[in-house]
């Protein structure tokens, strides 16, 4: 679609904004909330993968079924110290967002009593 705006949208910051403001063009941000909400359900499948991986192999149970794992309206099914732990992983290097992060995850301060108590 073009509006004439669309020719002079890379001379004219102002031709830009008021592209924008038609809603003619993707809004700022939107590919880094796309690339965010992306990069999320990569880590929820991995500490899911992780997960299944323990119960089946570590503590010698039936993994969850398929249904489970790929639930649509809930996400998927997956330990929350699973997830707590991929998120010590992914901001071991920064000790201001582990400690923010961890200190409002409750669960955590259960999990190791809740770890040793199932071994």
């Amino acid at each position: 679609m073009c509006n004439g705006l669309a020719a002079l949208e890379d001379e004219h910051a102002y031709a830009k904004i008021l592209m924008r403001m038609l809603g003619m063009t993707t809004p700022l941000y939107r590919y880094d909330e796309v690339q965010v909400v992306l990069k999320a359900h990569q880590f929820f499948i991995g500490c899911q993968e992780k997960w299944v991986k323990r119960v089946t192999e570590v503590d010698k149970e039936e993994a969850p079924s398929a249904e489970k794992l790929c639930n649509i309206s809930n996400g998927g099914v997956c330990s929350v110290f699973e997830i707590i732990d991929g998120l010590k992983e992914a901001f071991e290097h920064d000790k201001q967002m582990t400690d923010r992060l961890l200190s409002t995850l409750k669960p955590d301060n259960l999990a190791p009593s809740l770890r040793n108590a199932a071994k």
